[in-house]
């Protein structure tokens, strides 16, 4: 005898309608929730790839531990003390902010002015543009970094209203007072992004400097704390000492760029 076919289950008032099983599930799930599983492998790659080496630095700054040996004893916060006491610590430090901020200084001086130039029309500019990366293969900080200033600031002349600049031309504006009030508060967002990304890379170099140290024969004269953080680490052994070193570089930069943002903002809320 033959079965009987099931009943389709009513939706609201439609007749003949069934409910598949993926269609039950994705009624149950909540926006929010499938957002967080659309996120989910992107949050667990994170914390594998930078919320687990700082908590792993944090928690080795708390030992003296050998960098290779598998030695290691409960200090607390004794790396710290020490650090806080160490001559070379406060020099390495002047040193790196002596670097970071002459270097991103030079770089954003070098890198407005040559945005400005490429801005205007002339012959040849596009040839002129195109080798302005060229710096990028080069050696220094100053000339391999100063093209991501000109790039980054040139976009964003090339998105002011030409018309702004021909009124104040109009007006009697000289190029300083162009400058001034129509160029540089159009890039005042950009310069900002600039000096805070390039004085926190500038402050962490480390394979510039390193070059300088041990190639050119500069030695002490420019280390500075990367650099120290690596010699506490692999040429003294003291993994706990470098660890914490590292540690006290990311609180330095955490709270330089949140007086940066609370300063910048402010600015722009008086302004």
């Amino acid at each position: 005898m033959r079965a009987p076919s099931p009943c389709p289950l009513p939706l609201g008032g439609g007749e003949g309608i069934t409910t598949t099983p993926s269609r039950r599930v994705r009624r149950r799930l909540s926006e929010p929730a499938l957002g967080i599983l659309g996120i989910l492998p992107a949050l667990i790659l994170i914390g594998a790839l930078i919320l687990y080496p700082v908590a792993y630095a944090v928690w080795l700054s708390l030992l003296d531990k050998h960098s290779f040996f598998p030695t290691e004893r409960w200090v607390g916060l004794g790396n710290y003390l020490a650090i806080a006491r160490d001559v070379e610590f406060w020099e390495s430090l002047w040193r790196g902010v002596v670097y970071a901020a002459s270097t991103t200084a030079l770089q954003l001086g070098l890198g407005v002015a040559a945005a400005l130039v490429l801005h205007r029309s002339f012959h040849g500019r596009a040839a002129v543009r195109a080798l302005v990366l060229f710096p990028y293969m080069v050696a220094m900080s100053v000339w391999q970094f100063t093209p991501f200033v000109i790039v980054t600031v040139l976009a964003r002349l090339q998105t002011i209203p030409p018309e702004l600049h021909e009124a104040a031309r109009v007006d009697g504006a000289g190029g300083w007072a162009r400058f001034r009030h129509i160029t540089l508060p159009q890039i005042r967002a950009v310069l900002f992004v600039v000096i805070l990304l390039r004085g926190i890379w500038m402050f962490t170099k480390f394979d510039t400097v390193w070059l300088w140290g041990e190639g050119a024969g500069a030695g002490r004269e420019i280390k500075t704390l990367p650099i120290y953080a690596y010699m506490r680490t692999f040429t003294y052994y003291q993994a706990g000492f470098g660890a914490a070193l590292a540690v006290i570089m990311f609180l330095m930069l955490m709270a330089a760029t949140a007086v940066y943002f609370r300063l910048f903002w402010r600015e722009e809320s008086a302004a």
